[in-house]
């Protein structure tokens, strides 16, 4: 699997650009890409449910004491979530969902303690990457850095077009946990707003 200095250059690559040798070298495009990288590899982590980076936890909430019907139990979003996944009864991600709102650190529900949080880690490690999130990266920083570098609106629709071939590929092999294509109940229910499931 590759290393943080070969994602970068295979997204250089495509661009048509010199690679670097280090993140650290003294050149424009080494000091994009440094500028980049990282928060490109966490927006492209929480824009879908990667397989890979997701983990769980079983978390003590308080009861806030704010009466049934409520969210009246607040429980800590784990420190190392980017991005919490839609909670639900058992904790699994087809189950029954739940009432549930992120405020800040902190999750609110109406479901008392202990409760399993499933959310998205920032892997940082390209080793445990998905072959389809390596592209990804590669293809998004591309897309950042094509008109600073190529000063081209040609070299920005094809990074874009590569970006967008990434993802039709990481859909076709399943690297994402919930696949197809995701109707108005389910980006709600992503969001944690369940009202499409009351009856």
């Amino acid at each position: 699997m590759p290393t943080e200095k070969e994602v970068v250059n295979m997204g250089i690559a495509l661009l048509d650009e010199a690679p670097i040798t280090a993140l650290t070298d003294d050149s424009k495009v080494a000091r994009l890409a440094n500028t980049h990288y990282a928060q490109t590899r966490k927006a492209e982590l929480v824009r879908y449910p990667w397989g890979f980076a997701i983990a769980k936890a079983s978390v003590t909430g308080t009861d806030l004491d704010t009466g049934d019907g409520t969210l009246n139990w607040s429980y800590t979003v784990p420190a190392a979530a980017l991005r919490v996944l839609p909670l639900t009864y058992d904790g699994e991600p087809q189950g029954i969902p739940i009432n549930w709102r992120r405020q800040g650190t902190v999750i609110l529900t109406d479901q008392e303690s202990p409760r399993i949080i499933r959310y998205i880690q920032d892997v940082t490690d390209p080793n445990t990457w998905a072959p389809q999130f390596v592209d990804v990266v590669a293809a998004a920083l591309a897309v950042k850095l094509a008109l600073p570098l190529t000063h081209k609106s040609g070299m920005v629709e094809l990074a874009r077009q590569a970006y967008q071939g990434a993802i039709s590929e990481a859909r076709r092999v399943n690297a994402f946990e919930f696949s197809g294509s995701y109707h108005d109940a389910g980006w709600a229910n992503w969001r944690g707003d369940n009202r499409y499931w009351r009856p």
